[in-house]
């Protein structure tokens, strides 16, 4: 066997390979991380890409403010996932948003809500409320 098959097949042995399902695990994971430590992040949308950020980390909003180049007036889209999601940052749903969420949910449906008062003055760009 010549030099450079031994050493090629030594390297082998060193190299990690993973399949699609391990791929997209550990990019979700890199993901979370990633938005854990106040990063931005872009994603697909059924429309378009948008940027994401954890709306829970202040430091993180302001990024996206920054990044965007966003006027702090304006108010942050959320997007949640389910009900629980959604009761971090409102208070009341209003009776007549349910036949909304049920028909709708989960899908590209925004509403507004009034906000939690823990819920932060950049995300609802001071109008109270939080969509």
């Amino acid at each position: 066997m010549n030099q450079w098959l031994a050493k090629w097949r030594r390297k082998q042995k060193k190299l990690k390979i993973y399949n699609d399902k391990q791929i997209l695990e550990h990019s979700i994971e890199t993901a979370v991380q990633f938005l854990q430590d106040g990063g931005v992040i872009g994603f697909p949308t059924e429309t378009y890409y948008g940027l994401g950020v954890d709306p829970c980390n202040e430091k993180a909003v302001r990024r996206l403010f920054l990044v965007k180049q966003r006027e702090i007036n304006k108010p942050i889209l959320l997007l949640v996932k389910d009900l629980e999601m959604l009761s971090r940052f409102v208070d009341v749903i209003p009776v007549i948003y349910e036949p909304l969420l049920k028909k709708f949910w989960p899908g590209p449906l925004t509403l507004l809500f009034p906000w939690k008062d823990t819920v932060s003055n950049l995300l609802t760009g001071g109008t109270g409320t939080v969509g």
